[in-house]
């Protein structure tokens, strides 16, 4: 009889540890779904931080490109200018000693 009392206790003790361990797992599966959730979600917003970094830097790329452009452009108009101040001095000094 205390054998059976025993093995009973026994079988209760481990049934009882059989449901916390179950109640462990199921709690640690529903943090790996959270978690798995959460990086999927990570994810997303990494990738839209990418493509933004892209765009950004596009016209960051195409902004120096003009900005090349246009000091090109105004050293050649200031180049220009001076040749034609230089052909008006040309023509004025002529105009003068005539």
């Amino acid at each position: 009889l205390t054998l059976m009392q025993d093995a009973s206790s026994k079988v209760e003790e481990m049934d009882k540890r059989v449901a916390e361990y179950q109640k462990v797992i199921e709690d640690l599966e529903k943090q790996v779904k959270t978690m798995q959730q959460e990086r999927s979600e990570m994810e997303m917003t990494l990738a839209t931080y990418k493509q933004k970094c892209a765009a950004l830097q596009q016209e960051l790329d195409t902004s120096e490109t003009v900005q090349k452009d246009f000091v090109k452009l105004s050293q050649n108009l200031q180049i220009e200018l001076e040749k034609i101040r230089q052909a008006e001095q040309v023509i004025w000094h002529f105009a003068v000693y005539r």
